[in-house]
């Protein structure tokens, strides 16, 4: 007699959803990259249609501020309530391909902008893969906004090798990245030997 089996194909497709500032900490007054990123496995048996997600700035900080560089996704990044809204829509997605969203966020001067670390987060990600419904957890990333650009502290030897008994320059270059304010009262830095 012949042997028979079932085999059941299903729709679906396995995704990823992460967000990333290209900055941990900035400077009040100064923007940095906002990139979201969506994966779908090699392994997802669907390509994923009519994604789409938000991200709304106003819970994030007052005064921040969207604008779009880039999008790899297809679909329509559009921005509303004073470019304070990002709303995602329209994103396809295959099997083993992997996109992005790039934006810049602007952050309010010190004057009006809350200082400290916040957390941005999205909505969810939905969209369908192979007529099953999918949703992806929300994404997020944090952000520390300080008054000023922190320093940049950068140390050399010269020479950089040397034998025993030999002297050597040590040179210590702080920087401030920060076009608008300078440091004042009594700038200092440790370093342990």
């Amino acid at each position: 007699p012949g042997a028979s089996d079932t085999l059941t194909v299903s729709g679906g497709a396995n995704l990823s959803f992460v967000k990333e500032f290209s900055d941990e900490i900035i400077g009040a007054g100064s923007s940095t990259t906002l990139t979201f990123t969506l994966t779908s496995a090699a392994e997802s048996p669907s390509t994923a249609t009519g994604l789409s997600f938000s991200d709304d700035l106003t819970t994030f900080m007052a005064g921040t501020s969207f604008s779009i560089n880039s999008n790899t996704c297809g679909g329509s990044p559009g921005l509303s309530a004073g470019d304070t809204y990002l709303n995602y829509t329209g994103g396809t997605l295959a099997p083993g391909d992997s996109c992005s969203v790039v934006t810049t966020v602007s952050i309010p001067d010190a004057a009006t902008a809350t200082l400290g670390t916040h957390t941005n987060t999205t909505s969810t990600l939905t969209g369908t893969a192979g007529g099953e419904a999918l949703v992806v957890s929300a994404a997020s990333d944090t952000l520390t906004v300080q008054s000023a650009l922190p320093m940049v502290t950068t140390k050399s030897f010269s020479p950089s090798t040397a034998l025993p008994g030999e002297t050597v320059t040590l040179t210590y270059t702080l920087t401030n990245p920060d076009t608008i304010r300078g440091y004042t009262n009594g700038t200092f830095f440790t370093d342990n030997y």
